[in-house]
């Protein structure tokens, strides 16, 4: 892979884009195996991690669900886990990193769940910004009120980070859904990468630098791609 121009940055999404699935879903459903009620819950609202946290946060007859979440269930999930993630991603980022491109994850997951699999592909959690739980010791209370709570949070967070210096030069965004387009769609990412190969998703029209990664093979030659072309035209 070609190094790119001025530090150039990809910010990738992390379920359904580097993770198989959506992870807390996972996670909660590896907690609740065996509830009759909660599990019935989940297939009502169609298992979305979006509908799950909406649930979550406003329901109280479901409240039980976060307080099974235990900082050691974590560590076993992710333990379970760790082959989920194609080994191809972490290859791409050796690539990028060694071409003196900058990896970053935003995701509206929870940074306690997802930073494991992501400290595993070489990114530290000073590159990661998502959702947080607030704990008393080793128990889950709730979850922390976060401007990734929204369509536009990912727009607010990358919008932050350029603001602060935090990240410079060209950016490439990579996911699956409306959050991840949003980037690129308010000027905030120079390519946008639609990451189809675990969920099909629109593309909404979308035009200039943009291409769509129908596997987790392609997606290399594609970022080698859109580096060199916005490199070229910064």
């Amino acid at each position: 892979m070609a190094a790119a121009q001025a530090r150039a940055n990809v910010i990738f999404d992390f379920d359904l884009t580097l993770f198989p699935e959506e992870s807390t879903v996972s996670l909660i459903k590896a907690l609740i195996h065996g509830d009759e009620n909660l599990t019935r819950f989940l297939d009502e609202y169609k298992d979305t991690q979006k509908s799950l946290k909406k649930k979550i946060s406003s329901a109280k007859n479901y409240i039980s669900i976060i307080s099974k979440i235990k900082k050691t269930s974590l560590k076993n999930f992710a333990d379970s886990c760790r082959t989920a993630i194609n080994p191809i991603f972490s290859d791409l980022i050796v690539d990028l990193k060694t071409a003196g491109i900058k990896p970053h994850v935003i995701s509206s997951g929870y940074t306690e769940i997802i930073s494991p699999f992501i400290n595993d592909l070489g990114i530290p959690n000073e590159d990661i910004a998502a959702n947080r739980l607030l704990w008393a010791g080793n128990q889950a209370l709730c979850i922390m009120p976060s401007v990734l709570n929204g369509a536009k949070g990912k727009v607010e967070v990358v919008r932050r980070w350029k603001a602060s210096g935090k990240i410079k030069g060209p950016v490439i965004m990579v996911g699956d859904g409306q959050a991840d387009r949003n980037v690129y769609l308010h000027g905030l990412a120079d390519a946008f990468i639609q990451a189809n190969y675990y969920k099909k998703s629109g593309t909404h029209g979308l035009r200039g630098n943009f291409s769509i990664s129908e596997s987790p093979e392609s997606l290399k030659q594609q970022l080698s791609e859109l580096l060199e072309k916005i490199g070229n035209n910064s």
